[in-house]
């Protein structure tokens, strides 16, 4: 029971991560007005987001093989809950600034943490329990979404940043009162300390640990399948959805919301299939199949093959192929020591961060200075989001299990309780 806890009370902090930038998204209206911003510093803020969470990420995220997760995950939770309190309470856009940058480092460990947390407490369940907090989070941000569509409860965007400050007080506090060092695992294994699996390392030694991470190849692998799926869905998500299609398309905010809700349900709905069979037949096979179809799909899309009433179906099924991402995952403690798994993820993320950003920019090109405003730009631009995820389904095939077949052992009786 004490780890479903530690992975309950990581797994909020991760959720309240997303509800965060959901959050600053649907209420951008209102952040608009209220503040008296341009369209232009309205980028700025997200962008001072994204610069502060990627120079955090590799920092952060390297040293949670060195600090213990209580204490590294708390503070971050509180850094991210003065950010919050900070934006729920600026007259100005240097003050918005400066929130969004305290989020952002904030919220940088959220991920990385809960992936490790789960690593520590479910070994043998790992790709099922990755998946798991993937669809959850998921859910939670497009019923955020879409209910805020029909509900304006994000009208005054004050409010759900004040709630949400709260809530990343009391995460701050569990966090520091539950993750604590133990001897078994949560599924039973028992924990190897001291020796080359123990969860921590001394500061001394965390520089060859990053070289020994660098030099696995099977991490590289995890990098490519990772970031070619999870960094073009996000760079689709940003790029195209409510803005573009309204453009080219023609649709209202609520079609075109309805449209954007469906790539989180499709994630919602691939990481519980993914997660299923990963727990029954290991993580490579949904692994491969989902990335597989995460490219036909795409490529459908770019072929314009697909009926207007197909587009949605497209959508989410991009989502559901994409939710593969987080089962690559299952690969890094497969082939590194546990004290490894949080450097591993950290260089994957900051990896996938870097992916969608350059491909965000590429995609953006066809349309030059006047944006993406005809359906020949739009299909230019979605032909270079097919690329890294081809380059994700060829990595997919080259991730190894445990044994020299490429797939883990099968887990014992016990495991699957």
């Amino acid at each position: 029971m004490g780890g479903w806890i530690r992975w309950a009370v990581s797994q909020l902090f991760f959720a309240l991560s997303v509800l965060c930038s959901v959050s600053f998204a649907v209420a951008s209206p209102d952040l608009l007005r209220s503040l008296d911003l341009r369209e232009a510093q309205l980028g700025q803020l997200g962008g001072a987001y994204l610069a502060a969470f990627s120079i955090a990420l590799p920092i952060l995220g390297g040293l949670m093989s060195t600090i213990a997760l209580r204490w590294l995950l708390g503070g971050s939770a509180l850094v991210a809950a003065l950010g919050t309190l900070r934006l729920a309470s600026a007259t100005d856009f240097h003050g918005a600034l400066g929130a969004m940058a305290l989020m952002g480092i904030g919220l940088s460990t959220a991920f990385v943490g809960v992936i490790t947390v789960a690593g520590r407490e479910f070994p043998r369940t790992f790709a099922p329990m990755a998946a798991l907090s993937n669809a959850i989070t998921n859910l939670g941000s497009a019923l955020l979404a879409m209910v805020s569509t029909l509900v304006p409860i994000l009208a005054d965007f004050r409010r759900p940043f004040r709630l949400l400050s709260v809530l990343l007080l009391a995460t701050a506090a569990l966090l520091a009162i539950v993750l604590r060092e133990r001897g078994p695992t949560g599924d039973g294994a028992p924990r190897e300390s001291p020796g080359p699996g123990r969860a921590t390392l001394r500061a001394s030694e965390l520089p060859a640990a990053v070289a020994r991470v660098l030099r696995t190849p099977q991490v590289w692998f995890v990098g490519l399948c990772f970031g070619g799926l999870f960094g073009s869905f996000l760079a689709y998500a940003d790029l195209w959805n409510i803005p573009y299609q309204m453009k080219v398309f023609g649709h209202t905010i609520q079609q075109a919301a309805g449209l954007n809700a469906a790539f989180p349900l499709g994630m919602v709905a691939g990481s519980l299939v993914g997660g299923t069979w990963a727990g029954r037949a290991g993580f490579l096979p949904p692994v491969r199949v989902f990335a597989v179809l995460t490219l036909l799909v795409e490529g459908l899309l770019f072929a314009e093959v697909l009926p207007d009433i197909g587009a949605g179906v497209a959508f989410f099924l991009v989502g559901f192929g994409s939710s593969a991402a987080s089962l690559a995952l299952a690969a890094l403690p497969a082939h590194l020591e546990a004290a490894l798994v949080p450097i591993a993820t950290t260089i994957v993320m900051t990896l996938t961060y870097l992916l969608s950003a350059m491909v965000q920019v590429l995609a953006g090109g066809p349309g030059g200075t006047g944006g993406i405003t005809t359906f020949a730009t739009y299909r230019d631009s979605l032909g270079i989001l097919v690329v890294p995820v081809a380059i994700a389904a060829v990595a997919a095939f080259l991730l190894r299990g445990h044994s020299a077949s490429g797939e883990r052992p099968p887990a014992s009786r016990g495991d699957r309780r």
